[in-house]
């Protein structure tokens, strides 16, 4: 009876053995579904997260970037218009049409001729190369240009048409706008 009884204890050790091994394999596979899972999500996150921005040059400065940096009211983004001076890739006015300043976007290797002809003192804190200078000689402070991966940015600033001896910006204010751009490239 004794013999009997370890018997029946062997044979339910042995199904509840059988039957904690066939769960846990079946935990096992959900583990490793879950975990492969995972890995995916993390894959694709980290690739959607460290995927380039398309970044256009539009989105480098705004009407409401100079608005909010300078305080002046009915800003606007005009075409690209040389023969009225807005020669720029980006080309901002006043709400009466007033030229405030441009953007150009040109190669690094140009960076060299604005600081040949128009270096007035260096900048910190934009790019490789930094600069401010007068386009006008003898001029007050009127552009900021840096260089920066394979380009060479330049904010040139207009004179004030009621004012030909001041700027439409200040330098300083110049600089916190290329500040802008720096983040958005």
């Amino acid at each position: 009876m004794v013999q009997q009884a370890d018997r029946e204890h062997e044979e339910v050790v042995g199904e509840q053995s059988d039957h904690l091994a066939k769960k846990g394999a079946i935990v096992v596979k959900r583990m490793k579904k879950a975990l492969l899972l995972a890995m995916v999500f993390v894959f694709v996150a980290s690739a959607a997260w460290g995927a380039p921005r398309k970044v256009t040059i539009e989105s480098y400065l705004t009407a409401a970037d100079i608005q909010n940096v300078s305080g002046l009211k009915g800003v606007k983004s005009i075409p690209k218009t040389p023969n009225i001076g807005a020669g720029g890739d980006l080309n901002f006015t006043t709400g009466d049409n007033n030229l405030i300043v441009m953007v150009q976007v040109v190669a690094k290797s140009q960076y060299a001729g604005y600081k040949q002809m128009f270096f007035k003192a260096a900048v910190q804190g934009l790019g490789e190369e930094e600069m401010h200078g007068a386009t006008v000689k003898g001029g007050a402070a009127n552009l900021v240009a840096f260089t920066k991966g394979v380009n060479c940015i330049a904010l040139t600033v207009f004179a004030n048409p009621k004012d030909f001896s001041k700027n439409m910006l200040t330098i300083e204010q110049t600089i916190k706008l290329a500040k802008i751009i720096v983040t958005r490239m």
